[in-house]
């Protein structure tokens, strides 16, 4: 009997000793992870501190959890104001590899991590449940948590920003470090063809009234050289920064694509479908809009060489905005003024071709 009690008390002690996972509350500061994205960026919360961060757990990609991804990347578009960044968090590597796959084709960019050594899962996730969802705030403070998929998008927006209330904006406290004040990202492989270069940094985010702002920089402008040295990762500049003070000043090399427009006109023979004419048009992912001003129309994904549209003069990157002066939004769009058209006729197309500039621009750093 003694030795029971004594066990008992040595167990109750060890619980009581023991941290309490994934009983996390609204209000409490976020637990302190660590995880590399697909992109080799090392992703902590600390990471986005300064912002709202929604970090998004699921177990596999089946076909709701990929309408869930679709419905982020719309909320986050709803939200522009506040700052929102998505992190995806798998539990299984084949989630890890499908996400990848499919955030590859629909162009969306969001971090995912994969918990390989399940250090992160504990300490969020209690009844393992997925999808699962938090939203943290700018002071790493948790403002919503969510079992299960998500009500209708503009139900949830309303929530989210009811939530945040009017703690929205980005306004650093003063600590004495260096401060850009934007949000760079790792680019992608299809980012680098469209700005023509190897390595690049793509601006994600310029924050109002940042040092950033101030120097002019925009969403979607493409950094090459920063303070001097040529960079591919956003480690860099933030080792960069790490060194220096504010009001310190750092030059910057940068990619903006500037448009213009071109006019075409394409004669109709008896073979006019899309493919055998030789291009693959779609309407402009949402992940590039930024890079074509926010225009709407069809972008050229490819050029088949020697075809029809390669002679014509058509590259890839092109965006087909209109027809025979009729504004284009939908392929089904254009293929209907073709089909009415007679052998022999002509359309007129309005293409929007954007050109690169390199650019310097002199940052003063601020104060955070």
């Amino acid at each position: 009997m003694k030795n029971f009690v004594f066990l008992f008390t040595v167990l109750l002690l060890v619980l009581s000793l023991s941290p309490v996972f994934g009983t996390l509350e609204k209000g409490q500061e976020v637990p302190d992870f660590k995880g590399v994205d697909q992109y080799g960026n090392e992703i902590t919360p600390d990471t986005y501190k300064g912002t709202n961060l929604l970090i998004y757990f699921i177990k596999n990609l089946d076909d709701p959890t990929k309408r869930e991804i679709q419905f982020l990347k719309e909320f986050s578009k709803k939200t522009p104001n506040a700052f929102l960044n998505v992190v995806i968090i798998t539990v299984t590597l084949q989630a890890f590899n499908d996400s990848i796959l499919y955030l590859k084709d629909e162009q969306i960019i969001f971090p995912i991590i994969m918990d390989f050594d399940k250090t992160i899962e504990p300490l969020y996730i209690t009844e393992q449940q997925f999808p699962t969802l938090y939203i943290i705030d700018k002071h790493k403070k948790i403002v919503f948590h969510k079992t299960g998929f998500l009500e209708p998008i503009d139900k949830f927006t309303g929530r989210f920003m009811k939530e945040i209330g009017e703690d929205i904006s980005y306004t650093p406290a003063k600590s004495g470090k260096p401060w850009l004040g934007m949000l760079i990202i790792q680019m992608p492989d299809h980012l680098k063809e469209f700005y023509g270069i190897e390595r690049g940094i793509y601006v994600g985010k310029v924050i109002p009234n940042s040092p950033s702002q101030t120097a002019g920089f925009q969403i979607s402008d493409a950094i090459i050289k920063f303070d001097g040295l040529e960079v591919e990762d956003e480690g860099q500049i933030k080792d960069i920064i790490d060194t220096k003070h504010p009001e310190d000043k750092v030059s910057i090399s940068f990619i903006r694509r500037v448009p213009s427009d071109i006019s075409f006109v394409m004669i109709k023979n008896e073979q006019f479908s899309f493919k055998e004419i030789g291009w693959d048009i779609d309407v402009v992912p949402d992940a590039m809009e930024d890079m074509y001003l926010s225009r709407k129309g069809l972008v050229v994904k490819e050029v088949t060489k020697d075809s029809y549209i390669d002679k014509l003069g058509i590259k890839p990157f092109d965006l087909v905005v209109s027809a025979d002066d009729m504004i284009i939004k939908e392929k089904e769009e254009l293929q209907d003024i073709i089909n009415k058209k007679n052998r022999g006729e002509s359309i007129k197309l309005t293409i929007i071709r954007m050109g690169s500039e390199t650019r310097e621009a002199t940052v003063i750093l601020g104060s955070k």
